[in-house]
C-alpha cells in the first residue's frame, strides 16, 4: 500500500510490527513475575490461615480487619498455606491469562465481524496501555496481598462488563446473574471499586432516564451494588481498622486534596495516553461498520464520556482521604488509572461511533502522522523509565535471578530444623518485585511474621 509520502507498508506487515512490538513491551513484566517472592503481610496471613483455618480466616478478618469479603475468602487459595512455595511465583502469570482471555472475549463482544488477529492485537494493545505506567505493580501485581485486593478484581470487572453487554445484546437473563455474581466479587474485593462503580452506575441510570430507555436491569445492578458495598463498608472489621485514622472524615480537606492529587497524576499520565488512544482512533475510524450503529456506544455524547473520564480520578481518590485522611497507597491508585483508562477508551469508541454515522465529517490522517506517533510511542517505552524498561533492566542485569536464587537459599535455610537462626541479607534486589528486608528487632510485626510462619522463635539478619 503505497501513500503520498513514498512510504510502503502492507496492512498485514504494519498488523505484524504492532504486535511484535506489544509483545516485546509486556513479556519482560510476565518475565520478572517469576522471580516473584512472598513479601511481609504474605507471612502474617499464611500463618493467621494455619492458626485460625483455613476457612475460618476469611471470616476473622471480615470480624476485626477488613470488610472486603471477598478478598478475604481468596486467601483460601493461598498457595503458600498448603506449602506450595513455587506456585507463588506464578499468580501474576495465572491471572495474566483470565485477564487477556476476558478482554478477549469483550473485543469478540463489541467487534464480532473482526478477524482473530485483530482481537489478539487489540488485546494486546490494552495489556501494554494498562502495564506502562501502573502507578505501582510492586504492590499491585508482584505482592499476593495486592493481587487480591487489585489485580484479581481489574479481572473480575472486566467480567462483569462483558456479561452486562452479552445480556443487552442476547437477552438472556443467565448473563445478567452472571454479571450479579462478579459485582458481587469485585466490589468486595476493595472499597474503591464501591466509589467508582455505584458512581458509574448512578450515571448510566441517569442518561437512560434521559434516553427515555428501560432503567429496570441498570437499578438492579445500582441496588445490588450498594447492597454489596454496605456489606463491606459496615463490616465488624472496617469500624475496627477506621479507629487507626483519626484524621479521617474532613469533608473540604477531602474534596481539596482529591483535586490536587488529580491534577498531579493526570500530568504523569495523560502524555503517553493521548499518544495510544491516538493511535487506536487513527486505526477504527478506518474500518467502515467497525462498531454497530445500534450499539450502546451510541448512547451518550463522546464529550460527556470524556469528562466523566476525568471526574473519576478526583472521586476515586475522595474516599482515602475521607476515610483516612491521607492519599491512598499506589496500588489503590492502580484502580483508579484503570477505570480512568477505561472511559478514555469508551470515548474513543464513542467517537469512532459518533463519525461512522455521520459520514459528512471525514478524518484524514496522513499516513506520516501516524508513524511519528508510533515511533514517539516506542521512544517512550523503550527509552523513558517506566515499569517496562524497569522490569527490562532487572532481568538483563541479572538483578532478578540472583534475588530469586538468594531468596530460594534463604527459604531452605528457614525451613531447615532449629527454632532460631541468623540469615545473610539479600544483596540483589530488583526494583520491579516488592522486597522488603526483615527487621532484626523481634518486636517488629514483620519479624514477628515471618518467625510464624517458618515455625521459629527468633530470626535475625547477619551484620556485617
Amino acid at each position: 500500500m503505497e501513500n503520498k509520502t513514498g512510504l510502503t507498508l502492507s496492512p498485514r506487515l504494519e498488523r505484524f510490527l504492532i504486535i511484535a512490538f506489544l509483545i516485546l513491551a509486556i513479556l519482560p513484566l510476565f518475565i520478572v513475575s517469576i522471580f516473584n517472592h512472598p513479601c511481609n503481610d504474605d507471612y502474617s496471613q499464611t500463618a493467621n490461615s494455619w492458626n485460625y483455618g483455613i476457612f475460618y480466616c476469611p471470616v476473622f478478618y471480615y470480624l476485626n480487619w477488613s470488610g472486603n469479603y471477598f478478598q478475604n475468602f481468596l486467601f483460601i487459595f493461598n498457595p503458600l498455606v498448603y506449602h506450595l512455595y513455587w506456585a507463588y511465583q506464578f499468580e501474576f502469570l495465572t491471572l495474566g491469562i483470565f485477564l487477556f482471555i476476558g478482554i478477549y472475549k469483550m473485543s469478540g463482544l463489541i467487534f464480532g465481524n473482526q478477524s482473530k488477529w485483530f482481537h489478539i492485537e487489540l488485546c494486546l494493545a490494552c495489556l501494554f496501555i494498562l502495564f506502562l505506567i501502573m502507578p505501582d505493580v510492586q504492590q499491585g501485581f508482584y505482592w499476593q496481598a495486592g493481587i487480591y485486593n487489585v489485580y484479581v478484581p481489574i479481572i473480575l470487572t472486566i467480567f462483569f462488563i462483558y456479561h452486562t453487554l452479552k445480556f443487552y445484546i442476547t437477552r438472556k437473563n443467565k448473563f445478567f446473574i452472571y454479571a450479579l455474581i462478579f459485582l458481587f466479587a469485585s466490589v468486595g474485593c476493595y472499597e474503591i471499586f464501591v466509589a467508582i462503580l455505584n458512581f458509574i452506575f448512578g450515571l448510566f441510570i441517569l442518561f437512560f432516564l434521559v434516553k427515555r430507555k428501560p432503567v429496570k436491569y441498570p437499578i438492579v445492578l445500582f441496588l445490588c451494588s450498594i447492597a454489596f458495598s454496605l456489606a463491606s463498608v459496615l463490616s465488624p472489621g472496617n469500624k475496627v481498622r477506621m479507629l487507626q485514622y483519626p484524621n479521617s472524615q474532613q469533608f473540604m480537606f477531602s474534596i481539596v486534596s482529591s483535586i490536587k492529587y488529580s491534577g498531579f497524576f493526570l500530568l504523569h499520565w495523560l502524555p503517553f495516553l493521548v499518544l495510544i488512544l491516538l493511535v487506536v482512533f487513527m486505526k477504527l475510524v478506518k474500518m467502515p461498520g467497525i462498531i454497530k450503529p445500534d450499539s450502546l456506544f451510541g448512547m451518550i455524547s463522546p464529550w460527556y464520556i470524556l469528562f466523566f473520564s476525568f471526574t473519576l480520578v478526583p472521586i476515586g481518590l475522595f474516599p482515602g482521604f475521607w476515610a483516612e485522611g491521607q492519599l491512598l497507597p499506589l496500588r489503590a491508585v492502580n484502580v483508579i488509572y484503570f477505570f480512568f483508562l477505561f472511559g478514555l477508551l469508551y470515548f474513543i469508541l464513542s467517537s469512532v461511533h459518533y463519525l461512522q454515522n455521520h459520514p459528512g465529517i471525514r478524518v484524514n490522517v496522513p499516513p506520516i502522522i501516524k508513524y511519528c506517533v508510533f515511533f514517539a510511542i516506542i521512544f517512550y517505552t523503550f527509552f523513558r523509565q517506566n515499569n517496562i524498561t524497569i522490569a527490562y533492566k532487572d532481568i538483563l542485569s541479572g538483578t532478578a535471578y540472583h534475588y530469586n536464587q538468594e531468596m530460594y537459599a534463604r527459604n531452605s535455610m528457614l525451613s531447615s530444623k532449629g527454632d532460631s537462626c541468623y540469615i545473610e541479607p539479600i544483596k540483589h534486589i530488583p526494583k520491579s518485585l516488592l522486597f522488603d528486608e526483615i527487621p532484626n528487632s523481634p518486636d517488629d510485626w514483620r519479624n514477628k511474621a515471618m518467625c510464624r510462619y517458618y515455625g521459629k522463635k527468633f530470626i535475625g539478619l547477619k551484620t556485617k
